[in-house]
């Protein structure tokens, strides 16, 4: 009970930390079941538990931080501070709370090993490369399964980054990812999918800004088209492609065109005899990591 300070590293056994006040932390804290704390929180080193973790107050970065729950979530009020904050989620975790409104951190790293991932209030961080805001609900789930978690955006939350930085939302389908498309921007081409943190099965680069990455791999339908020709007269191959998913576009969603191959009798001059020939579509290559199914 009161303000409570650990200057070195705290092992808690199968212990649980409960302060009833303010908590300055400036060692590591691991071993830990769970730490609630109903006053502020200023954090100078990484908490690891297998259980929750609770923090009633605002926290006050001082140095770059690792908050881990091994089982459980992690609840937390603002939080602010000029360092790399990485927040470890066992289960489905919820931001909800303004993070660097006071001071921007300089970036920041939220999973959930398996779980919904909510983003509800403006996140801010200063930072400027690939790694400046990073969430991935279901980290533990691998590229090609829709389960396992997705990102949520609740409201109207802003995130902010510094020039050039990069937010990658890692999420699993895209029915279930409510409000990112809308976050990203239907259309904006950046959309990827089958992959994850660690797998990249799409052929275009990230750049800055933001994108979000499914583990879902949509599938593509490629239709050959109906065509009409002349005797002697060479036939004009197209396709039609559907299957589309946030507003992404046909001409974009390959790099490498379906192959067409054309079945049916030539005369001897090697034009096309009349009747029917079957066109037939395959071996097209995905631009954003979408599968494929083939129509005659």
């Amino acid at each position: 009970t009161g303000d409570t300070q650990f200057a070195s590293t705290l092992t808690g056994g199968s212990n649980g930390l409960t302060v009833t006040g303010d908590l300055d932390l400036d060692g590591a804290a691991s071993g830990l079941t769970s730490v609630s704390v109903s006053g502020t929180s200023d954090l100078d080193a990484n908490i690891t538990t297998s259980g929750s973790q609770t923090y009633t107050g605002a926290i006050t970065l001082t140095a770059n931080t690792t908050l881990t729950s091994t089982s459980d979530a992690i609840s937390a009020s603002t939080i602010d501070g000029g360092y790399d904050l990485t927040i470890a989620s066992g289960a489905a975790q919820s931001l909800t709370s303004a993070i660097g409104s006071s001071t921007a951190l300089t970036s920041i790293n939220v999973s959930t090993t398996s779980g919904n991932l909510t983003l509800g209030d403006d996140i801010t961080v200063t930072g400027t490369g690939t790694d400046a805001m990073i969430f991935n609900a279901g980290s533990s789930t691998a590229a090609g399964t829709s389960t396992g978690g997705n990102i949520i955006i609740s409201g109207s939350p802003t995130f902010t980054t510094g020039s050039g930085g990069r937010m990658t939302y890692y999420t699993g389908s895209v029915s279930g990812s409510t409000g990112l498309t809308s976050l990203i921007g239907s259309g904006s081409h950046r959309f990827r999918y089958n992959s994850d943190e660690t797998t990249t099965n799409y052929s275009a680069a990230l750049s800055s800004g933001k994108y979000a990455i499914y583990r879902e791999q949509p599938t593509l339908t490629i239709t050959a088209d109906d065509e009409t020709v002349t005797y002697s007269t060479a036939p004009s191959e197209s396709v039609t492609i559907t299957g589309m998913q946030n507003g992404d576009a046909s001409a974009t969603v390959v790099t490498t065109d379906a192959s067409i191959s054309i079945s049916g009798d030539t005369s001897t001059s090697g034009n096309y005899i009349i009747g029917d020939h079957t066109i037939t579509p395959s071996a097209a290559a995905s631009t954003y990591g979408y599968g494929f199914s083939y129509s005659t």
